[in-house]
């Protein structure tokens, strides 16, 4: 195969890299939610929006963690979604004894940090900070901390495809039952 030659005036992907920003491609309606919130409700919402975490945020929608499907996970594994709590024991026989489901909290499970970059950060930037502490998803805040986006590394790779010239792969999508009955 043959490739075109490059002209040396022509920008090239990583040149596109270090210049563009996360807020070209960020999402901007991002899904938040606090660390009080019931963690059945938080892993509705994340599955109900087919997302991969949400942000965790204080009352000034600035982060405080971040609570991603890997944390539901782990949580799911280690523990029941609800833990009981003995209220009114009094340590006799004639104590009242009450139980009740006491629902997890977000605080419980979330990851407490969050890294996070400002919009004019490259996506150079946030590719490297992804790729050395092993993240998928980085919040991006304004000038006041607040979460005003999220980039996922799906974003950065559309944006790498999109660049490069390959937005809609050649390869066709399948299904599992596609390939089973295809025929040569």
């Amino acid at each position: 195969m043959t490739s075109k030659p490059r002209n040396a005036h022509e920008p090239t992907s990583i040149d596109a890299a270090r210049t563009a920003s996360v807020a070209s491609i960020m999402t901007r309606h991002v899904v938040t939610v606090s660390e009080d919130d019931d963690l059945d409700v938080v892993r509705q919402q994340i599955l109900q929006h087919h997302i991969g975490c949400a942000p965790v945020v204080d009352a000034r929608r600035r982060p405080t963690g971040i609570i991603s499907k890997t944390d539901l996970l782990q949580d799911a594994q280690d523990r029941p979604m609800t833990r009981t709590v003995v209220q009114g024991e009094r340590g006799d026989d004639q104590g009242l004894r009450v139980e009740q489901d006491v629902p997890v909290r977000v605080r419980e499970v979330m990851t407490p940090v969050a890294f996070v970059l400002p919009g004019t950060a490259t996506i150079a930037e946030a590719s490297s900070l992804m790729a050395y502490e092993s993240i998928h998803h980085l919040p991006i805040i304004a000038g006041d901390g607040t979460v005003v986006g999220i980039v996922s590394s799906m974003d950065i790779l559309r944006w790498l495809a999109t660049t490069c010239g390959a937005a809609y792969p050649s390869a066709v999508r399948t299904s599992r039952h596609d390939v089973s009955t295809r025929r040569e």
